[in-house]
C-alpha cells in the first residue's frame, strides 16, 4: 500500500471513530478529512502578515458564524490568524474554539 493510500484510509477511520461528517460542516472551513488535523495538530496564533495583504486585520471566521440581534452576521476584525489554515481568528476564545470544536 502506498503512503497516500495509507493516509487516506487512516483519515477515513479516524473520521468514523470521531463521528465527524461532511453534513455537520458549516462555513468556509476545511473538509472533514482535514478536521482531524485541525482538531489535533499544534497551532499557534500569529499576526496578520501585512506584506501579503494591504489590511492589518482579517474577518474572524468563528465570529462570522454568529448572528446578532438584527439577524445579521457578526463582522468582527482580528489582527491574528492561523497560518496553517489561512483563517482570521480572534485570539480568545475563537482560536481555541476553531481548533477544538468539530462542528465549526
Amino acid at each position: 500500500m502506498r503512503q497516500v493510500e495509507f493516509r487516506k484510509k487512516l483519515i477515513e477511520r479516524l473520521i468514523e471513530v470521531t463521528g465527524c461528517s461532511v453534513s455537520t460542516r458549516r462555513g468556509p472551513f476545511p473538509k472533514s478529512e482535514e478536521n482531524v488535523v485541525r482538531l489535533t495538530g499544534r497551532h499557534f496564533p500569529s499576526y496578520v502578515d501585512e506584506s501579503e495583504s494591504s489590511k492589518k486585520s482579517r474577518k474572524c471566521a468563528v465570529c462570522s458564524l454568529k448572528i446578532n440581534q438584527n439577524s445579521k452576521r457578526v463582522l468582527r476584525e482580528s489582527r491574528f490568524e492561523c497560518k496553517n489554515y489561512n483563517v482570521g481568528l480572534c485570539v480568545a476564545p475563537c482560536f481555541e474554539m476553531y481548533h477544538t470544536d468539530p462542528n465549526l
